[in-house]
């Protein structure tokens, strides 16, 4: 399936880290290539403001898995990387959430893709737009370098590696 976007982001301890941790993981799974990341950025948090400011990026991948076996896979690697949530937009190890599975548009109790409230997030459009500004948006039908302009969040979203960089960190 193209065009398989994720974010991961992460606000507690070693924030690079996890998220190298969590890129090397996504790499083991025998379903996934990955494709290209975006640079990783420091980003204000939303909804709870009182914490750490987050390290973000986005990846974009190719797998044969369903959205749903998917992300069965992302939540185990957030399992084993500790995450543990105690209140929603909270500090957290390592989130990985599955933003478009190409052009699939799924509304279901336990997945919903394109991501909920991604049109009000720049911390996922920026990165997002960095590696894939044309792709379209299979519910607004709109180039995600589009969505940004009509984005009217404001939140500090600061680039402060590059793809290149974090990759020769991991080995690749």
């Amino acid at each position: 399936m193209p065009n398989v976007f994720l974010s991961l982001g992460s606000n507690i301890d070693d924030k690079e880290k996890n998220i190298l941790n969590a890129i090397k993981l996504i790499d083991k799974i025998p379903e996934i290539r990955i494709i290209k990341g975006s640079s990783l950025y420091e980003t204000e948090p939303v909804g709870f403001k009182k914490q750490e400011y987050f390290f973000n990026i986005v990846l974009e991948i190719y797998t044969d898995l369903s959205p749903f076996e998917l992300l069965q896979k992302l939540k185990d690697i957030e399992f084993r990387l500790g995450k543990n949530i105690k209140m929603r937009w909270g500090p957290r190890s390592i989130d990985i959430d599955i933003l478009y599975c190409g052009n699939e548009i799924i509304e279901s109790k336990e997945l919903t893709i394109p991501h909920p409230m991604i049109n009000e997030r720049r911390f996922v459009l920026i990165p997002t737009a960095e590696i894939a500004g044309n792709f379209l948006c299979p519910k607004t039908k709109l180039k995600i370098s589009d969505i940004i302009k009509n984005c009217k969040k404001d939140e500090k979203v600061l680039k402060i590696k590059s793809w290149e960089e974090l990759l020769s960190l991991i080995g690749k």
